[in-house]
């Protein structure tokens, strides 16, 4: 069997982040788990990872909550502009990390979204690798701050606000299994996400 093929077979990118997530709000005693609490668990993981932990909040039930996507955006523009700068550690203001969420909606978002999650990773492998090498990776990160930007005003639309946080979930999970074939499938759909924004808010 090809290596390629066993990393397809046992990648449990997105798998991870949600176990790591149920984790950490089974592990609440004071009945909220806050961002900063998130992002400090996921500290020492790649770059391409601490995106994808928003862009899972994005894009499960947690997304529903007014305001949820807007956050998640606002960290999405952050760690993504850094990113930029190869700044390995985000830094993340007090106002953004102190925001947080009954640890029983994160676990059942966690539980919902799971199904999802092992689906997409059984196809993450690397290949396609220039595309999410150091000129791709930048060029992620601008699309993404990008999408976020025109997150927030498409609350406003229902259910609007999936397309660019399917688009960015998809980007982190490339930049995560450096999979360049997700990282093209995901800048298309990012291109979608810009061009409905556009024609939405115009």
């Amino acid at each position: 069997m090809h290596r390629n093929e066993r990393r397809s077979e046992d990648s449990r990118d997105l798998e991870d982040v949600l176990d790591t997530l149920k984790e950490e709000a089974d592990g609440q005693e004071d009945g909220r788990l806050t961002l900063g609490e998130v992002i400090d668990a996921f500290r020492h993981r790649p770059a391409g990872t601490l995106l994808l932990v928003p862009a899972v909040v994005m894009v499960s039930p947690l997304g529903a909550i007014p305001s949820v996507p807007t956050v998640t955006a606002a960290l999405v523009a952050l760690i993504a502009a850094q990113m930029l700068f190869a700044r390995s550690t985000p830094w993340v203001p007090g106002f953004l990390r102190h925001r947080g969420l009954a640890p029983e909606r994160v676990i059942s978002a966690v539980d919902k979204s799971r199904p999802v999650a092992r689906f997409l990773d059984r196809f993450i492998r690397p290949r396609l690798q220039p595309l999410t090498g150091e000129i791709g990776r930048r060029v992620i990160a601008i699309v993404c701050v990008l999408l976020s930007v025109l997150t927030p005003p498409l609350e406003l639309v229902p259910f609007a606000v999936y397309l660019p946080g399917t688009a960015i979930l998809l980007l982190s999970l490339a930049l995560v299994g450096r999979d360049g074939l997700l990282a093209a499938v995901g800048l298309a759909l990012a291109a979608a996400g810009l061009a409905t924004a556009a024609w939405t808010l115009l």
